[in-house]
């Protein structure tokens, strides 16, 4: 039976990967065969290992964030997340389907539905704020390459306005979200005890 559903599975994606792959290349594959068949290999080599090295580090976050929730989480498990956190991102629109598969993957994990949307919050932010320190970084060291025009100056000056903005409206998401979820699970295991109690002493 456990073969069987692991073959379903593999089955699913295979299909999913097929459907996903005919979607993005339906209406100009013949270029993109071309361009690739085109390409040194050792370039292609280096392309597709930086996709994976980028997806490896991905997991590796989770496998950090995730031995804050259990102690036998592996850096094995937190790329299972990452590569399959990936991929249904990709197939789904806007990327929306990773992040609950990801959670769904996690409780299978051992962590807790509410301790993965925590862990994904925070990796979240993680890449929030490192995405804007880059791009500070960025803009700081090519400003006169940025400050060619006044219009120039008042986007770039407004999109760090805005990032700031929106990373300080996650954080407190985030705070806010993280302390009602705990308030949540301290609530339920309190009532759980109750009930308990009250079992024993009847």
């Amino acid at each position: 039976m456990k073969k069987q559903k692991y073959a379903l599975n593999l089955l699913l994606i295979l299909a999913l990967t097929g459907f996903a792959l005919w979607f993005a290349l339906k209406d100009n594959y013949q270029q993109v065969v071309k361009c690739i068949s085109q390409m040194n290999l050792l370039s292609l080599v280096i392309v597709l290992l930086w996709g994976v090295l980028f997806t490896a580090v991905w997991g590796f976050v989770y496998y950090i964030l995730g031995r804050k929730y259990t102690e036998n989480y592996t850096p094995g498990k937190g790329m299972l997340v990452a590569f399959i956190g990936s991929f249904f991102s990709g197939i789904t629109p806007s990327s929306t389907g990773g992040q609950f598969v990801q959670a769904y993957i996690m409780k299978k994990q051992g962590i807790k539905v509410s301790d993965g949307a925590s862990l994904l919050w925070a990796d979240f932010i993680i890449y929030q704020t490192t995405m804007m320190v880059y791009v500070s970084i960025l803009f700081l060291l090519r400003f006169a390459y940025y400050s060619v025009g006044i219009y120039c100056q008042c986007s770039c000056g407004c999109g760090v306005i805005y990032d700031c903005v929106i990373s300080k409206l996650i954080y407190q998401a985030f705070a806010y979200f993280s302390s009602a979820i705990n308030k949540a699970t301290y609530i339920k295991e309190s009532r759980k005890n109750v009930g308990f109690l009250d079992f024993t002493s009847d």
